[in-house]
């Protein structure tokens, strides 16, 4: 099913997944969907490799648990709120390649309290065989308190200069994304 891209979400600078100055990070992009699912996709390069060709399976939870603490985001619009990974239990279903074309993964909000969430998420390969789902628990945090011992030390510059923590628009940013929610 395709879904309409609501709103893109920020990016930091030096975040494994979403740091856009991260050398060996993901840089992957990250979108709210017209359902309330966020969504991205990645193409795993060779730094990122386990067995020969292979992406290694600590980044794929890495990518699951970036998109898992973003979630909760479409539910507080305006605010910099995260989730703060207290589990995840995750199934490996299919390697995922490297150098292939780009990879979609999502995550859905399953339950919502006032401190904590729980998302169900999932890796797509470019044939749409599931390579690995995963489900969390998070504690909603904002990014103002994540940061805040360090904010201190920061000469009174705004946590947004400090961290890149903004959206960056792109003209080839999608408009829908398909996703297959079985």
């Amino acid at each position: 099913m395709n879904l309409k891209v609501i709103k893109k979400q920020p990016n930091s600078s030096m975040c494994f997944i979403c740091g856009l100055k991260n050398n060996i990070g993901m840089k992957s992009y990250f979108f709210e969907l017209e359902d309330k699912t966020v969504a991205s996709w990645f193409s795993p390069k060779v730094a990122h490799q386990s067995y020969p060709g292979r992406l290694h399976g600590g980044i794929s939870i890495s990518l699951l648990d970036e998109i898992m603490a973003r979630a909760v985001m479409p539910y507080h619009s305006g605010e910099d709120i995260l989730g703060i990974t207290l589990g995840i239990t995750a199934k490996f279903r299919k390697p995922i390649e490297l150098n292939q074309q780009a990879h979609m993964f999502y995550s859905k909000v399953v339950s919502n309290t006032s401190r904590f969430f729980r998302v169900f998420s999932k890796i797509v390969l470019p044939d749409k065989q599931v390579a690995v789902e995963a489900t969390g628990i998070y504690m909603k945090v904002s990014l103002r308190k994540v940061i805040q011992d360090k904010a201190k030390t920061i000469n009174n510059a705004s946590i947004r200069d400090h961290t890149g923590w903004k959206v960056y628009k792109d003209k080839n940013d999608p408009k829908f994304f398909e996703v297959n929610n079985s």
